[in-house]
């Protein structure tokens, strides 16, 4: 395997919507914790009252802000199965995307639908067409 694949598979391009989801979780919520933590415990603001209801609000609001871009990425990952599923039994010839990502798999479903509804197009107009008198 060469250094350029190396690089990709650890790269969140090459990684799939729950993976990104992960990292964007950990980002958001783990680091601003710990330096919360490291502050309290530098400057003993652990003593004040009102610093672990602030620890629990941050714990609190961030589980739901997961929760609710977990749905999303949910909502949107069912989306590409259906239409994968969808595209594969009506047209003939079509292949499940091949990227992990899924948005780019819905991107590269219309685009089949798109090149799919060209050829026929293109098959209607130079058929001969006999019209009745």
């Amino acid at each position: 395997m060469n250094f350029k694949q190396k690089m990709f598979d650890l790269s969140l391009e090459g990684k799939g919507l729950y993976y990104r989801l992960t990292i964007i979780f950990a980002l958001f919520f783990f680091v601003p914790l710990l330096g919360l933590l490291h502050f309290g415990l530098k400057y003993n603001l652990l003593e004040d009252h009102i610093l672990p209801v602030y620890i629990l609000v941050l714990l609190i609001s961030s589980l739901a802000g997961y929760v609710l871009i977990r749905r999303t990425f949910d909502s949107i990952r069912k989306t590409s199965k259906s239409i994968s599923d969808t595209l594969t039994q009506d047209i003939a010839g079509f292949q499940r995307p091949t990227t992990a990502d899924e948005l780019q798999g819905i991107v590269q479903s219309f685009r089949s639908v798109e090149n799919e509804l060209r050829n026929s197009l293109a098959t209607w107009k130079n058929e001969p067409r006999s019209y009745p008198h």
